[in-house]
């Protein structure tokens, strides 16, 4: 029988655990009180932010390229 990697499980029941607390986490009609009991969901809550952080700054950077492409010289 083959083996898996050390710590192979572990991040599978990891992850598992992440993709529920993500479910709850986007279909409460309250964040804020969800996430103040559940250390997980709080990071759900602050990869939910680092990840709309990332797209406000990728979209602002296409626009700002986008801008300059009509200017002279641009």
């Amino acid at each position: 029988m083959r083996r898996q990697p050390v710590g192979w499980i572990e991040e599978v029941i990891e992850a598992r655990h992440y993709a529920k607390a993500k479910a709850i986490y986007d279909h409460a009609p309250d964040k804020t009180d969800v996430v103040k009991h559940d250390p997980l969901l709080r990071l759900v809550e602050e990869n939910e932010y680092a990840h709309a952080k990332d797209l406000i700054v990728r979209r602002r950077a296409h626009a700002k390229a986008q801008g300059k492409k009509g200017t002279p010289g641009g």
